[in-house]
């Protein structure tokens, strides 16, 4: 009867020690299970940009938009911002763009391609000539050799009607610019209009014949 006593005493000391080592089993299976998942679904930046860039130079925008989103989810830059603006320009999401480009601006405020296409997008989408006029000249305070950013520069002074200002600056971007350069003929009929434009402000050409 004793020893009978004695091996029940035994099996339920057992129990709670077995149902203790499963415990622990199920709950190292539920964490590796978690890294697992977490692992199978993390978000890689570097592909999640390199996808967007191959969507947007492809034409497709919108397809580039949500793999620059899911890259800023785990780290924050400014060329990913950058990036992500030029995707939302292109899809015709304008206000979003000017959103990013301003927080791209914040993160790096001395990059003059951003304010180059920044100032594109005010001047073509806003129609905003002071602010596109100041993006413009901060481009290429940053960066005196950036001759697409002088020739824009110099367009929007002289629709501004900054006449002597317009020529130096079409006159400095036709200088800097590469000789095979796209706009080279587009900005020297620009800087014609610029030199008529500033003569006639000088009272320098001859009055029209009656």
């Amino acid at each position: 009867m004793k020893a009978k006593r004695s091996a029940q005493a035994s099996n339920a000391t057992a129990a709670p020690a077995d149902t203790r080592k499963w415990f622990v089993v199920a709950i190292a299976l539920t964490l590796a299970g978690i890294l697992f998942w977490r692992q199978a679904t993390a978000v890689d930046p570097q592909l999640e940009k390199q996808a967007g860039t191959r969507h947007l130079l492809e034409g497709r925008p919108s397809e580039a938009v949500p793999c620059f989103e899911r890259a800023l989810t785990v780290t924050d830059d400014a060329e990913t911002r950058f990036q992500l603006a030029n995707a939302l320009k292109a899809a015709g999401r304008a206000a979003d763009a000017s959103r990013e480009y301003k927080r791209a601006l914040t993160l790096d405020p001395h990059n003059s391609a951003i304010w180059f296409n920044f100032g594109n997008l005010l001047r073509s989408e806003f129609h905003d000539t002071r602010n596109a006029l100041e993006a413009y000249r901060r481009a290429t305070e940053n960066d005196p050799n950036f001759a697409d950013a002088q020739f824009s520069l110099g367009a929007m002074l002289l629709e501004s009607g900054d006449f002597e200002a317009a020529v130096a600056t079409l006159q400095s971007a036709l200088q800097i610019a590469p000789p095979g350069v796209a706009w080279r003929a587009d900005a020297e009929t620009t800087l014609d209009v610029a030199r008529l434009r500033a003569a006639e402000a000088k009272g320098l050409l001859p009055p029209p014949r009656k």
